[in-house]
């Protein structure tokens, strides 16, 4: 059985939070079925509300999972990232994904749900409108979709028109992707700058059940501003980069649930329609940014020593065939042969 709070008095302002605990205890729970027990206790931003879960719990008791708008890739109501260096493709992509989500296709072979939400997505673009706007249109035909779309384009976030789009059932949108994420304010210098440019953000994404997703530059350094905080307050976070050979791929730095799989997709060339190649395993080495000298040439010896054991293991190599195959010293080869 499960005892449940329901704090309809207690305001969520600062104020007044230091309240919570005594009011907490002055309330008499009132009993409710397992069945009407969700772990998203937060959808009503501005209620705080508290659970008292009885053990054991009933063997038909489910736990609920993560609600995706496309499986493994973006989570519902929540914050999501994708990052990457400029150029690669991330405006393009998510794009893409944006046509294919309201049209309820398919993205990558993976699942979107849209379900009976608005087929209507907001797209928050600071930059490159036009282009923008080419490319839906062109995906739109390519793709044979006549959606609705809400953009916007502006230099900064147009608060006044936000708040009519979320405050109006009919308007609202189910999503929202904005870019760049430096848009949402002029510093992102310190943990101080990315709260107060994420917290109207996050209560929209539980107040009105509605999915964000940002996309940021990396830096010359090849990271973020702001990545500590971002990497906290995001669910889901995706790096997007484009290997040697053309090919981009998309790998999963931070989850809040189960790691997903990561992808590696193939671009039309000049048009703007992605192409599923293959998955990324997210147990494969992720090139490291801002290595030493000494960190990469102690990487660059370990993989040697490795490919010197799997040669002798699973080739049947001798020490001497290894050492003329790698150009590497006989002696070294023998060594870590002989101390395997």
């Amino acid at each position: 059985m499960t005892d449940y709070v329901d704090l309809k008095n207690v305001s969520s302002t600062t104020e007044e939070n230091k309240n919570i605990s005594q009011n907490l205890k002055n309330s008499k729970p009132k009993e409710v079925k397992n069945s009407d027990f969700e772990l998203n206790l937060q959808k009503n931003c501005n209620i705080p509300q508290y659970a008292i879960l009885h053990f054991p719990l009933p063997e038909d008791f489910e736990i609920p999972q993560p609600e995706f708008l496309v499986d493994g890739l973006i989570l519902k109501n929540s914050i999501n990232f994708f990052c990457g260096d400029g150029g690669v493709g991330k405006s393009t992509l998510l794009n893409y994904i944006t046509i294919s989500i309201l049209s309820q296709r398919d993205v990558f072979g993976r699942q979107t749900h849209l379900d009976d939400a608005p087929k209507r997505a907001l797209l928050i673009n600071c930059e490159e409108c036009q282009e923008v706007i080419t490319r839906l249109g062109t995906l739109s035909k390519e793709m044979e979709i006549k959606e609705e779309f809400e953009i916007i384009n502006q230099s900064s976030i147009d608060r006044k028109i936000i708040k009519e789009l979320f405050s109006n059932p009919s308007k609202r949108p189910s999503f929202v992707v904005i870019e760049p994420f430096r848009c949402l304010a002029e510093e992102l210098n310190t943990q101080k700058d990315v709260n107060k440019a994420l917290a109207p953000w996050i209560e929209i994404a539980q107040k009105y059940n509605t999915t964000i997703i940002c996309i940021h530059h990396h830096n010359k350094k090849g990271d973020y501003s702001g990545s500590h905080v971002i990497r906290d307050t995001a669910r889901l976070l995706w790096n997007v980069d484009r290997t040697d050979d053309g090919y981009i791929t998309l790998t999963c730095e931070k989850a809040n649930c189960q790691q997903p799989t990561g992808l590696k997709l193939k671009r039309e060339e000049d048009g703007y329609m992605f192409e599923y190649v293959d998955d990324i395993s997210q147990q494969q080495d992720k090139p490291q940014k801002n290595i030493t000298k000494k960190q990469l040439k102690k990487q660059q010896k370990e993989q040697e020593n490795q490919e010197i054991k799997r040669l002798y293991e699973k080739e049947n190599m001798s020490a001497t065939d290894i050492s003329k195959k790698l150009n590497i010293n006989y002696n070294h080869v023998n060594y870590i042969i002989n101390n395997k």
